[in-house]
């Protein structure tokens, strides 16, 4: 029984209305009464989020579009020129050994014997001049094919050995010493001769930008040599007309220049084969360069961003464009003019271009091994010019005019 609270003894009138609505079951809520407040933000949160994932499925179709009509535009551009786009526009058709200069090269390293190299140069020259006329022999030779194979992707690519026909290059400039110290400074000059046309058919396509940046250096070796041996040339009818044909060798640079710019259309091609297996999922963005493989989370993000990629190509096939261009200039501020610009580090620029931070090369060091080449092969060419000056005159010019 409850306790009374007040003088009359009777028990409060809403503590009994409290203890019956205890008890009493609540009835559910009729289909008419407002839904409470929470709920109508959860539904318009829902529809909000379901419109954006709507539209941003819009915009990702039309995005991978543009992006295909760009890219095929592009490849078709370059298409059209002539040019080579694709590792099977490298296919290049079999050469017969008779007809092969890098053959003719090869074996000559392969049969050179130095186990005598110590002994009389006379002797050493004899024993080594089957080899000799085999590096002779390639002059009169059309054909280059180095055996390289152009496979996808192109971490698989066989290049030719560039070490073994340095080793080449080396054992020729010794023999030119030797011929020197023999007293045949004219068959000397005509070796050194032989390895100019060494680095021209390294430089033969389908070439890489190594294989013209191996090239040069091969030709520096010859250029170099014939310098020191200058001040000891003999003034002869036979001397002075080697020295003015290997003069005029150097001046010609129609070979060297399009094998720079045969070496920049092959970096496009096989950066435009590694963009390809990036979008099948092939390799990774990481992998790109160490041919590792793409796991289920790449190939999704890849599959995602897949436009970024494919537009991110177009630009980089463009600036190839700029490279080509500038790969054929002669002067160092025509390069300045119509090079690309360099690539800028900020984050932002390497998120809209991930492939192109990746796979173009180091472009102005490339341009400046170049630049280099032709100015040293311009002065040896000038050095020659002054020791034929000074062996018709009996002394050197007062200047260069």
């Amino acid at each position: 029984m409850a306790r009374p609270d007040n003088e009359s003894g009777e028990t409060p009138h809403h503590n009994k209305t409290h203890s019956r609505d205890a008890t009493r079951p609540r009835s559910p809520r009729s289909p008419g009464s407002p839904r409470p407040p929470r709920y109508v933000w959860l539904k318009r949160l829902t529809f909000a989020v379901l419109l954006l994932l709507v539209a941003l499925c819009m915009l990702r179709g039309w995005w991978g579009r543009e992006a295909d009509k760009r890219l095929a535009a592009e490849i078709d551009r370059i298409k059209a020129r002539g040019e080579p786009l694709f590792l099977e526009d490298f296919a290049v058709a079999p050469v017969p050994d008779e007809e092969n200069a890098a053959k003719a090269l090869m074996d000559a390293l392969a049969m050179w014997d130095d186990t005598n190299a110590l002994i009389d140069d006379r002797q050493y020259l004899a024993e080594n001049a089957e080899a000799l006329a085999l590096v002779r022999q390639a002059h009169a030779r059309p054909g280059c094919d180095w055996g390289a194979t152009w496979t996808s992707p192109p971490m698989g690519i066989h290049l030719p050995n560039f070490s073994q026909q340095r080793q080449l290059a080396l054992k020729l400039i010794d023999v030119a010493d030797r011929q020197h110290q023999l007293g045949d400074p004219v068959e000397a000059v005509h070796t050194l001769r032989d390895i100019l046309h060494q680095g021209d058919v390294l430089d033969r396509p389908p070439t890489l930008l190594v294989h013209h940046q191996m090239a040069a250096s091969i030709q520096h070796l010859a250029r170099d040599h014939l310098v020191k041996r200058l001040p000891t040339m003999p003034n002869t009818p036979t001397v002075r007309q080697e020295l003015a044909s290997f003069r005029d060798r150097l001046l010609d640079e129609r070979a060297i220049r399009r094998g720079h710019v045969r070496g920049w259309r092959g970096e496009r091609v096989q950066m435009t084969n590694m963009g390809e297996f990036l979008l099948r999922g092939e390799l990774s963005l990481t992998g790109l360069m160490t041919g590792a493989g793409a796991g289920r989370i790449e190939k999704v993000s890849v599959r995602l961003f897949a436009p970024l990629y494919k537009l991110d190509m177009v630009h980089m096939m463009r600036r190839y464009d700029r490279h080509v261009q500038a790969a054929d200039t002669v002067r160092w501020d025509d390069y300045l003019r119509l090079r690309p610009e360099p690539l800028r580090p900020e984050w932002i620029e390497r998120m809209r271009h991930p492939l192109m931070f990746v796979l173009e090369p180091a472009g102005n060091a490339a341009m400046r091994h170049h630049h280099h080449h032709l100015a040293h092969r311009r002065l040896t060419a000038a050095a020659i010019a002054i020791r034929l000056f000074q062996f018709d005159g009996g002394r050197r010019p007062e200047s260069l005019k």
